[in-house]
């Protein structure tokens, strides 16, 4: 068990080195800003269509909303 005075200890972490270049992961937030036309491609992969009756097309708008649609792009749907 650590005693008090070891938790204040500082810990020895290895910095990266100057000249190397550190890669940064992939977030969940594509850089593309969300438009309709974005929602509406997503949408027609789940049957989506202006032609659609409103009750459907609402059934598949409000299933995927923009954050899920972020989601599942960054999974790669």
């Amino acid at each position: 068990m650590l005693k008090n005075y070891e938790l204040s200890k500082p810990t020895r972490c290895a910095a990266p080195a100057q000249d190397r270049h550190i890669r940064k992961e992939p977030t969940m937030h594509n850089e593309e800003p969300m438009t309709q036309e974005r929602r509406e491609k997503f949408w027609r992969q789940y049957g989506w269509s202006p032609e659609l009756p409103e009750d459907q097309r609402k059934k598949i708008e409000q299933r995927f909303t923009d954050p899920k649609i972020e989601e599942a792009e960054a999974l790669g749907f």
